[in-house]
């Protein structure tokens, strides 16, 4: 059925490639893969706030999983060139996208965390700053997907009116990781 929709949507067959889509994301719904054909349909058809919100969703669960090539629309493949022109090649390339796609208000648009979902991202912050500490592991990987992370943590907090404290320190914790990625988000 992916394939179909992939199909579709390479065809110019928009409307269809969405519906045979969606029913793929319904099944799965967290696979970054699956999510990022969906954005970029959505992105296709002019549907710009939907594939804000898919691609968002994809480039947070697994942005390894996304497949860059098979991005066809605008918006996302202007974002990779702005990332490759930093530097950044695959797979690195896949990490920073969430990130700089924050950054140059590309992923604007945000929703409110269910409280599972809060959980889960408590958690998976836990252990990548736990990650860090470890002398062998990839912090050239650590560091965009702990970015990501917190990225999602503040617009918790935001649209949640958390006291100001959390985000001060969510925002000293930017700070320490990158110098340069803290100036960017609170300019």
């Amino acid at each position: 059925m992916f394939k179909k929709g992939v199909c579709e949507k390479s065809l110019g067959d928009y409307e269809p490639a969405r519906q045979t889509l969606e029913r793929v994301v319904r099944e799965f719904p967290r696979r970054s893969f699956f999510l990022s054909q969906l954005a970029d349909t959505y992105a296709l058809m002019g549907e710009m706030h939907l594939a804000k919100v898919f691609f968002r969703e994809a480039f947070f669960h697994n942005p390894a999983e996304i497949e860059l090539a098979f991005l066809e629309s605008e918006m996302i493949n202007r974002l990779i060139s702005r990332v490759k022109e930093l530097g950044y090649e695959p797979p690195l390339l896949q990490e920073w996208l969430p990130v700089y796609g924050v950054l140059y208000g590309v992923f604007t648009v945000k929703r409110e965390l269910k409280s599972l979902e809060y959980g889960k991202l408590r958690q998976s912050i836990y252990a990548l700053e736990g990650e860090l500490t470890d002398e062998h592991a990839d912090r050239r990987t650590i560091i965009p997907r702990l970015l990501n992370r917190y990225f999602w943590l503040m617009d918790h907090y935001r649209i949640n009116n958390e006291e100001p404290l959390k985000i001060q320190d969510t925002l000293y914790k930017i700070r320490l990781l990158d110098e340069k990625i803290y100036e960017l988000y609170i300019h």
